[in-house]
């Protein structure tokens, strides 16, 4: 069983969710909030460049530790100026902490 060390959590992420809402002329409105602000720790994964019809694509997955908090996987991290997609969330202990699975989101 893992346990969290809160010396290892000295990095900031942001959990953000985005909202879809129709204005007046039925076009979609896409809105983001930040729901939390959290200490975490990081370890990078694997990454890899490809180039795909004259488009340059990234792959690149890291995983958070972090404290518990209640989100669900279509939130996204930012972390250092980038956006993180959720590949999975696991619980450690009971709500004592979280480990989150992220890949890079291809903007």
């Amino acid at each position: 069983m893992m346990a969290l060390i809160p010396g290892d959590m000295r990095h900031t992420i942001n959990v953000v969710e985005v909202t879809s809402t129709r204005d007046e002329y039925g076009a979609e409105v896409l809105t983001e909030s930040t729901l939390y602000t959290l200490r975490a720790s990081v370890k990078y994964g694997v990454g890899n460049k490809g180039i795909d019809l004259n488009e340059i694509f990234s792959h690149q997955s890291i995983q958070f530790s972090t404290y518990y908090r209640s989100f669900d996987p279509t939130h996204i991290i930012e972390f250092k100026d980038r956006r993180y997609r959720i590949i999975s969330i696991t619980e450690i202990g009971y709500r004592e902490g979280l480990i989150i699975n992220t890949e890079l989101i291809n903007e």
